[in-house]
């Protein structure tokens, strides 16, 4: 089986260092749309973002097929998709992804490690903005892929970001379907570093 790893997680959570690191161990490109746009020699976006403007969803997931056609072994995507749209686009384009990693961090303990290193008064009130983004946005994104056969959730508060990278390559590791067994069945596995949530995998789509 390739390796089609999403990273998810809210403000804070650790997503693009747990990418790299993941990256790193698997030998799989970590694609982050923001980098990927940012280092595109197309034209369209070259003259967009000169512009200061924002790409349009349809440019976004060209560019990232793009990216991963240069990765028929796998990738890693950080960042993407932060909503419903994004993903029912990604879902059209044929953009894969076989492994859901969750970071399972609660807000308070984000806001604890979060504020200690802030600068301003008006920061706390940004990062709960972010959170309520987030929760807006995104959060139906985790909802719809956390009963499914590819949701791994891994606890990521409380630990150090080493730790946390460990827990999540020990998971993957022992993911012998991952890594090249057969896709399908029906599986449940888990200890105290990640939770497997166990469902057939089916091709399914959101509404």
């Amino acid at each position: 089986m390739n390796r089609y790893l999403m990273m998810l997680g809210g403000p804070g959570s650790g997503k693009s260092t747990y990418s790299e690191a993941t990256s790193k161990h698997f030998g799989i490109p970590h694609i982050y749309p923001g980098d990927v746009l940012r280092k595109s020699a197309d034209p369209e976006v070259k003259a967009l973002l000169s512009k200061g403007e924002f790409a349009p969803l349809d440019v976004v997931v060209k560019i990232i097929k793009q990216e991963i056609s240069k990765s028929p072994n796998g990738y890693i995507l950080d960042g993407f998709p932060r909503n419903m749209e994004q993903l029912k686009e990604m879902q059209k384009a044929n953009i894969e992804v076989n492994r859901v990693i969750y970071l399972d961090e609660s807000e308070a303990e984000t806001l604890r490690r979060l504020t200690a290193r802030a600068r301003f008064d008006d920061t706390l009130e940004i990062i709960k903005n972010r959170f309520k983004v987030y929760a807006r946005e995104t959060g139906p994104v985790v909802d719809y892929y956390k009963d499914k056969n590819e949701f791994i959730s891994i606890k990521a508060g409380g630990d150090t970001a080493e730790n946390t990278s460990k827990k999540i390559i020990k998971e993957l590791e022992n993911d012998i379907e991952w890594k090249g067994g057969i896709r399908g069945r029906d599986r449940c596995s888990g200890d105290q570093d990640g939770k497997r949530h166990s469902s057939k995998v089916a091709e399914s789509r959101p509404h």
